[in-house]
């Protein structure tokens, strides 16, 4: 079978039910009566509901019938810190077939002065969730009275929420994001609300819950552009999460559509040499080794990996990551 091309289960589903339908066939002339009618009745109803729950699933999460060893992709997420000063981290999730998930900070990034973020940058997410959460409580508590504004507690929010995004914890993470995006409608602050809108979209897309990511996702865009304009690293990143939702719908063209343009930017923006530039690279390059093109794959996962062995070092886990997508799909020159 050639790369990038996925199996469909339709086949699977119509085999079940085809032998169902023989076997059940064969059984009702063994019956007579009301029994025999009940048989008939079964035999019907079965299988549509059978093909109604396939159409379902098919429609609203297709990648759950896959496995992983069925899907070569690359996704980057961005995940958000917000202090007093707007000061971020930016964290970049890739994803390949040997790795399931792992998140990996790249490109540029600014630490805020608190050790919660510290000890999550040290993947101590457990440590940073209760600091977080002391934060959270404490802002909260304080802000009668003591300047703390909304604004930091919408921010303390995020953090949370951020935090338990990492753990797994999608619930407890939408929730959090969810209060944060209520304070910053009331104040106002469009870019903050962008921010906090785009790590809600990355917590559907990790639910399955596809729709909601792209509504998500769509108006964290339509503010990033707003707010920032349509040639700045927000409104790239925010495209290129929109992007993964697609792919990971099976709608390439439009997936590739988005790539391509938030590739552009970011190579405007951070140059040709630039890590989140790599990162952009390797994301066009799944796609086109999904839609079967792999020279055009290749081509760009060779540019990407000359650029984070040079930038990141060729032992570093985006780096080989990156070797093992052009190892997978039968490419060369891949020595450390």
């Amino acid at each position: 079978m050639p790369q990038g091309t996925l199996l469909t289960p339709l086949s699977i589903v119509l085999a079940f039910i085809g032998v169902i339908e023989a076997t059940l066939a064969y059984r009702v002339t063994a019956l007579a009566g009301t029994a025999q009618m009940i048989f008939v009745w079964f035999m019907v109803t079965f299988p549509a509901l059978v093909l109604a729950g396939f159409f379902y699933i098919q429609i609203s999460a297709p990648l759950s019938w896959y496995p992983p060893s069925e899907l070569d992709r690359t996704s980057i997420e961005r995940l958000q810190f917000l202090d007093y000063s707007a000061t971020r981290l930016i964290s970049f999730e890739l994803l390949d077939k040997a790795s399931k998930s792992g998140s990996k900070t790249i490109g540029e990034k600014s630490s805020p002065a608190t050790e919660a973020v510290n000890l999550y940058e040290r993947g101590e997410y457990e440590q940073a969730l209760q600091l977080f959460r002391a934060a959270v409580a404490e802002k909260a508590t304080s802000q009668s009275g003591s300047g703390v504004s909304s604004s930091a507690i919408a921010a303390a929010q995020v953090n949370l929420g951020t935090t338990l995004s990492s753990l797994g914890r999608l619930d407890e993470a939408a929730n959090a994001f969810e209060r944060a995006l209520t304070i910053y409608s009331q104040i106002g602050d469009e870019p903050s609300t962008a921010i906090a809108l785009n790590n809600l979209g990355s917590v559907y897309k990790s639910r399955g819950d596809y729709g909601r990511a792209l509504a998500t996702y769509e108006k964290s865009l339509e503010i990033s552009r707003k707010v920032f304009g349509t040639e700045h690293p927000d409104s790239a990143t925010t495209m290129n999460n929109l992007a993964t939702v697609y792919a990971a719908m099976g709608d390439l063209a439009r997936a590739q559509d988005l790539f391509q343009r938030s590739l552009a930017t970011t190579e405007k923006v951070f140059g040709s040499n630039h890590p989140r530039t790599a990162t952009a690279l390797s994301n066009l390059a799944s796609v086109y080794a999904s839609m079967g093109e792999l020279d055009r794959a290749l081509e760009l996962y060779q540019r990407a990996l000359g650029v984070l062995t040079s930038g990141l070092g060729p032992d570093h886990p985006t780096t080989e990551a990156v070797r093992r997508n052009i190892e997978q799909l039968g490419g060369k020159n891949v020595d450390r």
